[in-house]
């Protein structure tokens, strides 16, 4: 049930209509309540302020004409919008119509106009009804007129800010804003702050983690997805209260971003015959739905990044500086990445029972999500091939692990080896053996410096 709410709230953030809808909302409950209070304000009250009065028939023509305004401008913001994610779109790609539906200024801006639009109809209705005579609405039509002002300067910032969103640069950044929010929730611990001096599982406890492996090694039973899509959330406590319930182990075959075909494998359970029991457990603790989304999956995000770089990189739009941006921005999510910890697929109970495997991203899974489709489109820049390079060596100088360490320097050997297939330039060519040979050198020695992580028990993450 948690894992379906929180698929319903991440589409509610990043949908169009909830914020101005809210906002539409707050408007017409404004509406509704100014002319009460101007009903209950004795007109008395404002007879020393000349200037704040108001005559009914002034207050409609005023509230009319705003009401009106407003409308039309909401037409004007809807264009402007839609051009402007109609043209980013087609230079940058379509799956950052869900960054940009998620950007809020256009939302306020919407929202803002169509509330004030509504609050003056509202309290148009209400000019001049009252049973002890005329309403003056000096305090009401005033709200509407502090409105209007409002949503000329939101507009205002509206096309300051469309001005800006169509820049590379900015969309870049909005991208890379959504991997770093990725990481936060999905690594939000530092290797250099992680608490290792939990104490590790007792000895029969110990044992028992022992049996449970031996006992994988077994055929298990399976539970099968009911239907196609992408595994959009696991709620992890959800596993494990029905591995608890049933005193199973269960295994998760499919994370967050991969996709499920109906019928194939989603968890492998053991003991086999617990799986019938436990299988509507495991299906509702795991939200499938149509598309990826970066609530559990850091590499989606930087998917969406990759793809910004390969159009830049592609003859149509030819953009290299673009991508070099984009390499920027992945180097920084990877280094990152690198200083965090990784959770551990093993998830214990109290009683120091192996109950759930559940496997993460791994930071030599990410590099090669990050940069192997830029290096083989990027093949033939020299620009492309030394920035991936200086970008692989910044990262090493912060990875702790001896396998993200590892990693970097087999990408840096595979760029070195496609020095000759991918430059025609005999300068080039040379130009880029030299500055691999020096990225190699640095991360084999840094290599060679020990594994800061290895002897560490793992922290209290890896057990519920």
């Amino acid at each position: 049930m948690i894992v379906r709410l929180l698929g319903w709230w991440d589409s509610l953030r990043s949908s169009f209509w909830f914020l101005p809808g809210l906002m539409i909302a707050g408007g017409l409950a404004m509406g509704v309540a100014f002319p009460m209070l101007d009903e209950a304000i004795n007109e008395k009250t404002f007879e020393n302020w000349p200037w704040f009065q108001i005559t009914p028939e002034a207050g409609r023509a005023t509230l009319a004409a705003i009401a009106g305004a407003m409308f039309t401008v909401t037409g004007v913001v809807f264009s402007i919008t839609l051009v402007t994610v109609s043209v980013a779109t087609s230079q940058f790609g379509s799956r950052l119509l869900r960054t940009f539906a998620a950007d809020n200024v256009p939302q306020i801006s919407i929202g803002l106009l169509l509330a004030t639009s509504l609050y003056c109809l509202v309290v148009l209705r209400r000019v001049g009804a009252s049973d002890a005579g005329l309403l003056t609405p000096n305090l009401s039509v005033y709200v509407g007129v502090i409105g209007a002002i409002a949503s000329m300067g939101v507009l205002i910032f509206l096309i300051h800010h469309i001005a800006q969103l169509v820049q590379a640069p900015h969309i870049v950044a909005l991208v890379a804003g959504d991997i770093d929010r990725a990481l936060e929730r999905l690594f939000p611990e530092s290797l250099k702050n992680a608490d290792f001096d939990q104490e590790s599982p007792a000895p029969t406890d110990a044992e028992t983690v022992q049996r449970r492996l031996a006992a994988l090694e077994e055929p298990g039973g399976r539970i099968r997805a009911a239907r196609d899509g992408y595994v959009e959330a696991v709620h992890l406590g959800g596993l494990m209260e029905a591995a608890k319930k049933h005193d199973v182990v269960l295994r998760l075959e499919l994370r967050p971003g991969d996709f499920a075909i109906a019928g194939a494998v989603l968890a492998t359970v053991w003991p086999a015959e617990g799986a019938e029991a436990a299988e509507d457990d495991v299906r509702g603790a795991v939200l499938i739905g149509l598309r990826r989304t970066s609530q559990q999956d850091v590499i989606c995000p930087i998917e969406d990044m990759v793809e910004i770089a390969v159009r830049a990189l592609s003859p149509g739009i030819n953009a290299p500086f673009t991508a070099i941006a984009c390499i920027d921005r992945l180097a920084a999510a990877l280094g990152k990445l690198a200083q965090r910890r990784i959770p551990s697929p093993y998830r214990f109970d109290r009683g120091g029972c192996l109950r759930v495997i559940a496997p993460s991203v791994d930071f030599p899974q990410a590099l090669e999500a990050a940069f192997r489709q830029i290096h083989y489109y990027g093949r033939n820049d020299l620009s492309i091939n030394v920035r991936l390079l200086d970008a692989l060596a910044v990262i090493g100088a912060l990875a702790d692990r001896q396998g993200d360490r590892q990693a970097l320097l087999q990408f840096a050997e595979r760029i070195q080896r496609n020095c000759d297939a991918g430059l025609d330039d005999g300068d080039d060519q040379q130009t880029l053996r030299r500055r691999s040979r020096e990225v190699i050198a640095q991360l084999r020695a840094n290599e060679a410096t020990p594994d800061t992580t290895a002897a560490r028990p793992p922290a209290a993450e890896s057990r519920v």
